[in-house]
């Protein structure tokens, strides 16, 4: 995605593959990440913006990244109206242009819809290669920035227990500057880590049980209650998985009870009832 921003900067100033790989890599290499093939290193990066007389500072500002694309309003309003067919559509349609393209973004299109596709129908489109391919290419990730924070949380019904685990090891290892960059995209990121545990709940709760235990590192400020209520509650239907104790779930429930906040009390049962199949 962000090489497509500098190849865009770095034609603006007439300054050529080879001078702006200059000492990073090799312009065939820098040309690759222009066309969204390959993803670069963090510390490249830097080096490269250096080549074409760019701050990391002006870099941010120039490609900061919005969530509400028309593609992630398509697949918002397919998943509100649970409608399968459209999300099946739309994985069909770029997972096809991918096939052309290579572009990292158009496989993360893809698997999105296949991903929700999955949420509603339990059926797996994205065949294993590409599931291995996303994994691959979160796992060479450097920086966790907002962009890819959102797609693997976008993704998590299409990947392995195990990589769910190390992925959000490393992204809760990057959390001190995820916190430097803003508080929205810290609740995001840790919104997602959240969806994480939750699916490893249900999937690996051995796994789950050492994801929460790192997760506890991060401190929470009092503007952050209801993530931590909800983290907290997590943590109880894992006590309550392992010794069948459900004390801990109904005193969590009965104070959000007690702070009328009635969708949060609903959103917090159901998660309950999901991940114990009551």
């Amino acid at each position: 995605m962000f090489g497509k921003e500098f190849k865009k900067l770095r034609n603006e100033q007439h300054i050529s593959l080879t001078k702006a790989a200059e000492n990073v890599t090799a312009p065939s290499t820098l040309s690759r990440w222009e066309n969204g093939q390959i993803e670069m290193r963090f510390d490249q990066v830097l080096e490269l913006l250096n080549n074409i007389h760019i701050s990391p500072l002006e870099f941010i500002s120039i490609t900061s990244f919005s969530s509400h694309t028309p593609f992630i309003e398509e697949i918002d309003k397919a998943v509100k109206a649970n409608n399968s067919l459209e999300l099946k559509q739309l994985y069909s349609k770029w997972i096809k242009i991918y096939a052309t393209t290579l572009n990292i973004d158009d496989l993360f299109n893809a698997a999105m819809a296949a991903n929700f596709y999955s949420s509603l129908t339990n059926i797996d489109l994205l065949p294993s290669k590409y599931v291995k391919k996303l994994e691959t290419i979160f796992s060479d990730i450097t920086y966790w920035n907002h962009y890819y924070i959102s797609r693997f949380g976008n993704c998590l019904d299409l990947l392995s227990p195990r990589a769910i685990y190390g992925l959000s090891i490393l992204i809760v290892n990057n959390i001190s500057e995820t916190k430097n960059s803003g508080y929205e995209y810290f609740i995001d990121t840790f919104d997602t880590l959240l969806n994480a545990l939750t699916s490893l709940i249900e999937t690996d709760p051995a796994k789950a049980t050492k994801l929460s235990k790192k997760m506890s590192s991060i401190s929470l400020s009092k503007y952050s209650l209801y993530l931590d209520i909800q983290k907290q509650f997590l943590d109880a239907i894992l006590l309550y998985k392992a010794t069948n104790n459900k004390q801990r779930v109904l005193e969590i429930l009965n104070a959000v009870e007690a702070l009328h906040r009635a969708d949060f009390y609903e959103e917090l049962k159901n998660i309950f009832n999901f991940l114990t199949n009551v």
